[in-house]
Formats: C-alpha cells, sequence, structure tokens
C-alpha cells in the first residue's frame, strides 16, 4: 500500500465521520484550512471534490489560489500571505 492510498483512506474516513456526525446541511458553512493550488493526487482539496453544498466552502490558504480558482470557481477564498 502506498502513501497516496493510506493518505486517500485516512481523508475518507475523516470525511465520514464528518457527514455522520456533523450531519451539515445546505445551510451549514464550512471553512477548509489549507487548500491546495496544485493537486499533486486524487486527494488533495478533497472537501471541495466531495462536499455536497461546495458553495459553502470558504478555502483558506497560504498559496496562490489562480488554479484553484480555475478549478473550484464557487468556493469563496481567503488568502494568508
Amino acid at each position: 500500500m502506498n502513501a497516496e492510498t493510506i493518505s486517500a483512506k485516512n481523508k475518507k474516513r475523516k470525511y465520514d465521520l464528518f457527514l455522520k456526525v456533523i450531519k451539515p446541511s445546505e445551510f451549514d458553512k464550512v471553512l477548509d484550512i489549507g487548500f491546495s493550488n496544485m493537486e499533486y493526487s486524487l486527494v488533495d482539496n478533497f472537501l471541495e471534490k466531495n462536499y455536497p453544498y461546495p458553495a459553502n466552502i470558504t478555502a483558506l490558504g497560504i498559496d496562490a489560489d489562480d488554479l484553484f480558482k480555475q478549478r473550484y470557481p464557487e468556493k469563496f477564498l481567503l488568502v494568508c500571505v
């Protein structure tokens, strides 16, 4: 099992727990701390790829956001430098 497979299983496990415990609705807002402008693997920006209410995500990060904005135009971004 490689590192990407382990990371994907871990992120999926945490995401499933989040959905089970928090039970987000279409009215809930989510802050995603640590978006990736460059996606090196399928698990990068996992929340943006999987969350059922993508317009309710605010992504926070320190990277440039040009590629992220192209991939996920409905996200509100906060870029901290």
